[in-house]
């Protein structure tokens, strides 16, 4: 028996020894030092609660120093020569947030009640300010820390600081820091978090204001306005007019439907149509009176910025109940208006005839072929649109209508050399196949058609 079968045979014979074998141990060499074992460490992690967003998670180096403040101020943020009380500066922005910082890390009992202000800033004297930042003595004021927190974001470190501004707004009941944190805890879903509890609060309180007065366009005072209501609870001192409250009603209302719409459950949906009916009959009132001073920083009517939120849900509560000539029609209304591109998207796709037949429409063969060819102008005018605006599902639509567009020119250029005409050149072939691709790219699925 030769060595290398006998060597086989031992291994066959003692498996176990072999499976059993233990590695050498690891020879260790002395150094001096004494080697200490360390448990892990492990944090606890702490459940967030209602008080979550009042924590300072911040120092006062965390405030941007005053260059940043003059490189990220953009129109309509500088400060105006008219003397307008509601146009800010950098070095406004910049003292108000630093003393913003101060009070917060203090602390003290009641200093957002005593130190702030959501009108424009006003001095020690009474007097209004066009600077919008601390005078020296007097209030802070949330109008200009909403433009703060605005470029705040754009900070690699305070963004603590700036989720603690807002949510400053939100306990003294500031209609813009009360939307601005609904829409954060919407995007992420995190409304119904014991963090987002003042801010619900204060949310349906805003969305909870009588109806909307009409104020004669002549009264400059806010004794002579009829209808006009404290809402309880909040001082003249620290909150916005019930005035200006109004301007934001019709956005305040979308909010909650929104909340009700997210449910998708037909109670749910029912209660959301009440609520964007009614922001919409805000909107509207809101439009015929002078009770909004407060004008928004584009200096256009902006009296319901959150309509595209609004008219989206509203699809979306149609299509569930079935009702898809109403959000066809809704759309057909909104979208010259909105310029949204998620709003060309939807109603591009409902320009298609549905696959069952759906409500109203004829569900045959050629019924078919011939609403979408007689749609299909308009609906890949309102594709393209979407898609150029990042809608990913429009570029991969317009990806397939330009390979179809090039698939039809050869069709026809094999036609024409036949008749003895001339075809598209290489150059226009190329230049086809090019934006086949870049609607992929956009898409984020290049190669993929």
């Amino acid at each position: 028996m030769s060595t290398a079968s006998l060597r086989h045979l031992v291994r066959l014979y003692n498996p176990i020894r072999q499976a059993t074998r233990k590695p050498p141990l690891p020879v260790f060499r002395h150094t001096g030092h004494i080697l200490h074992s360390r448990p892990a460490t492990v944090r606890a992690r702490v459940s967030p609660s209602r008080t979550s967003f009042e924590k300072v998670r911040f120092t006062a180096s965390d405030v941007p120093p005053l260059d940043f403040w003059t490189e990220h101020l953009q129109q309509p943020w500088f400060e105006s020569d008219d003397e307008s009380p509601y146009k800010v500066g950098a070095a406004a922005c910049h003292s108000a947030c630093r003393r913003y910082a101060a009070l917060a890390i203090q602390d003290k009992p009641g200093w957002r009640q005593q130190a702030l202000t959501t009108s424009p800033t006003i001095s020690s004297s009474g007097a209004y300010s066009s600077r919008g930042g601390d005078d020296g003595g007097g209030k802070v004021s949330l109008h200009t820390l909403n433009y703060v927190v605005a470029m705040l974001i754009r900070s690699a470190t305070a963004g603590h600081l700036a989720t603690h501004i807002v949510h400053s707004g939100v306990m003294l009941g500031y209609p813009p820091s009360v939307l601005t944190m609904a829409r954060l805890g919407l995007e992420r879903d995190l409304l119904d978090r014991p963090q987002f509890l003042p801010t619900k609060e204060a949310l349906h309180k805003l969305a909870t204001l009588d109806p909307v007065p009409t104020f004669p366009s002549s009264s400059k005072s806010k004794s002579n306005k009829p209808g006009a209501t404290k809402q309880p609870g909040r001082g003249s001192s620290s909150s916005s007019s019930d005035d200006d409250d109004y301007y934001y009603l019709p956005d305040a209302l979308t909010a909650v439907g929104l909340i009700h719409a997210r449910r998708k459950e037909p109670q749910g949906d029912k209660r959301a149509v009440r609520y964007f009916d009614q922001a919409r009959a805000a909107a509207a009132s809101t439009s015929t009176t002078t009770a909004t001073p407060l004008a928004p920083p584009s200096g256009g009517p902006g009296i319901w910025q959150w309509r595209a939120s609004a008219v989206l849900a509203l699809v979306e509560v149609y299509l569930r109940r079935g009702q898809r000539d109403l959000a066809r029609a809704l759309l057909r209304e909104s979208v010259p208006e909105l310029d949204n591109a998620e709003a060309c998207y939807q109603y591009a796709q409902l320009l298609l005839p549905p696959e069952d037949g759906g409500e109203g429409e004829g569900g045959g063969e050629d019924e078919n072929e011939k609403v979408e060819k007689k749609n299909y102008a308009e609906r890949v005018a309102l594709l393209e649109r979407a898609a150029v605006s990042g809608v990913e599902e429009a570029a991969r639509e317009m990806s397939r209508v330009e390979l179809r567009r090039l698939e039809e020119d050869d069709e026809k250029e094999k036609k024409k050399k036949k008749a003895g005409g001339k075809g598209l050149s290489e150059r226009e072939k190329k230049d086809r196949r090019f934006m086949v691709e870049e609607w992929l790219v956009i898409a984020g699925d290049k190669g993929v058609v």
